[in-house]
């Protein structure tokens, strides 16, 4: 999986003003079974916080688990405060795709020499459209992936004008801050 940019947010909010900001700004992920994909109220984006961490996505028409979420820790600074957060997926979809690709790579593995003893030596009805149904799973479960961070990665710049306009802050490149690296938080 593919390691995202860091991003840098400077606002002259306190840590406490953006994290209310945040708040009232956001709808809180709250289950609710009668709304379409389990959130119901109607702010575009969702926020969940805990401390100064915080991860927001955007609220969709169409259930897309593979979107990007922003990930992010604020902290003092001066009388302002900054946001060094990353985009990527929910951890619990990155631990079904390395489920699903262990399982069915694992799976794939085990009927190979099936499958290359078939083709080199076929004989009249052995060879099934089953002996390929393991490496499908492989292709079927890459696809899928690629095309949902495909279609999700359009609400990137959105969140981020979302985290712009309501904290009004500024990005800062992290080229000149001589931050590479630092912000690897845990997630939420």
């Amino acid at each position: 999986m593919e390691k995202s940019e860091t991003i840098y947010l400077r606002s002259n909010l306190a840590v406490e003003e953006c994290l209310r900001r945040i708040r009232e700004t956001t709808d809180a992920p709250k289950l609710q079974f009668f709304f379409p994909f389990g959130y119901g109220g109607s702010k575009p984006v969702f926020a969940k916080l805990r401390g100064n961490r915080i991860k927001l996505w955007k609220r969709k028409e169409r259930r897309n688990d593979f979107a990007p979420c922003f990930f992010g820790v604020f902290s003092s600074e001066g009388s302002g405060s900054r946001l060094v957060g990353h985009f990527r997926m929910d951890r619990a979809v990155r631990l079904f795709i390395a489920y699903w690709l262990i399982f069915t790579v694992g799976i794939t593995l085990l009927t190979l020499p099936e499958l290359l003893d078939h083709l080199t030596n076929p004989k009249q009805g052995q060879l099934s459209g089953f002996d390929f149904m393991p490496l499908g799973l492989v292709i079927f479960g890459v696809l899928l992936f690629k095309y949902g961070r495909r279609i999700g990665k359009p609400e990137e710049p959105l969140l981020l004008d979302f985290l712009r306009t309501t904290l009004e802050a500024r990005q800062e490149d992290s080229r000149f801050l001589g931050l590479h690296g630092i912000g690897e938080n845990s997630p939420l």
